[in-house]
């Protein structure tokens, strides 16, 4: 098959005919359906009609539409998904499971927790406003996913085999889901509007301003991702060949487990927990397309997320559902396919 490389001063890196071939169409794909999620709605816009209004041409309304409240829409879709599936891929790859991800593991709930902490502690009942800035919500679901990971890390270190893991994720699930329940109980009307926005997971009041503040961390963490991802494939083989080859390999999962969990925390902030799309989308990239890598798990994560999106809105027009809901509906199958096989795999 052929091969391309390419190398300059330490970075080099090798691709196959076929894998470019697939990248283009991870592209395309990517593009229709940003398209999608730009031109259906109310107002529908065709290609032409699209491309007008980026040129600065078009309807004003239309311009209205698109940039202030389809775009942002849109990007956050983008930003959250892929940052939800490199964070499964990075988990997949250290904890060599196939069940992990940050949601079956726990890490979203976490950030959940912190998250509807947040919102309860700093709600102005007199304005019925946050009493700090939303920036700092981030901060907020960092903590609590960081949390989570310290503890399975722990488990990890253990010896806790990777489907009992698995289990304790679940628990943690579920036992994150009745502390918010709780702290819905103790919040207003209006912050238990919020915490039930976030659990249930949506872009529908995506902002710029929300994207000005998750980007910059979601570059960030992507470009540590990326720069990590080759002293973490050797750990999916076994701890003893990445130790014979010198990666330290403590030190790595250490920081591969932060890494993961600042991705969830960062893709979740806003959005909320949306869900399986840090388990499928790895998944679709290394099994399906067999295409191991971080940029193509981050190019198929954010079109399910998009896509999703589209779908949520669109699916039983005029009225609109959680993004969440429909990624679950994909999802909730899938995680129990890969249960059944991994429970097959474990009996023979």
């Amino acid at each position: 098959m052929k091969t391309y490389r390419f190398r300059k001063g330490p970075v080099s890196f090798t691709l196959r005919k076929r894998e470019i071939e697939l990248a283009l169409l991870l592209v395309v794909g990517l593009l229709v359906s940003i398209y999608f999620g730009l031109a259906i709605g109310d107002t529908f816009l065709r290609p032409a009609s699209l491309a007008a209004l980026f040129i600065g041409a078009g309807d004003a309304f239309e311009q209205l539409v698109v940039f202030e409240f389809r775009m942002p829409r849109v990007l956050m879709a983008i930003t959250a998904g892929a940052s939800l599936a490199v964070s499964g891929h990075l988990l997949q790859l250290t904890i060599k499971n196939e069940l992990a991800s940050p949601e079956i593991f726990g890490i979203v709930g976490g950030a959940g927790v912190a998250t509807a902490t947040f919102f309860t502690v700093f709600s102005d009942e007199r304005t019925n406003q946050l009493s700090v800035p939303l920036a700092y919500i981030p901060i907020a679901s960092f903590l609590g996913a960081i949390v989570v990971g310290m503890f399975l890390f722990y488990l990890l270190k253990r010896g806790v085999p990777p489907v009992r893991l698995a289990l304790v994720g679940i628990g943690i699930s579920i036992f994150s889901q009745g502390i918010v329940q709780f702290m819905m109980l103790a919040s207003n009307v209006y912050r238990k509007n919020d915490i039930q926005q976030w659990l249930t997971g949506t872009v529908y009041a995506a902002t710029w301003n929300q994207l000005k503040i998750m980007i910059p961390f979601v570059l960030l963490f992507l470009l540590a991702a990326f720069l990590i991802e080759r002293h973490v494939r050797p750990l999916h083989i076994s701890e003893a060949t990445a130790t014979s080859i010198g990666v330290p390999v403590r030190g790595i999962q250490r920081g591969t487990l932060l890494l993961s969990c600042l991705l969830a925390g960062i893709g979740v902030a806003f959005v909320g927990a949306i869900g399986f799309v840090g388990l499928m989308a790895p998944h679709i990239a290394r099994q399906g397309l067999k295409l191991p890598y971080i940029w193509a798990t981050l190019l198929v994560g954010a079109t399910i997320v998009v896509l999703a999106d589209v779908l949520a809105r669109t699916i039983f027009y005029p009225y609109e559902l959680r993004t969440g809901v429909m990624t679950a509906v994909i999802g909730a199958p899938y995680f129990f396919y890969l249960l059944r096989r991994m429970m097959k795999g474990s009996m023979r």
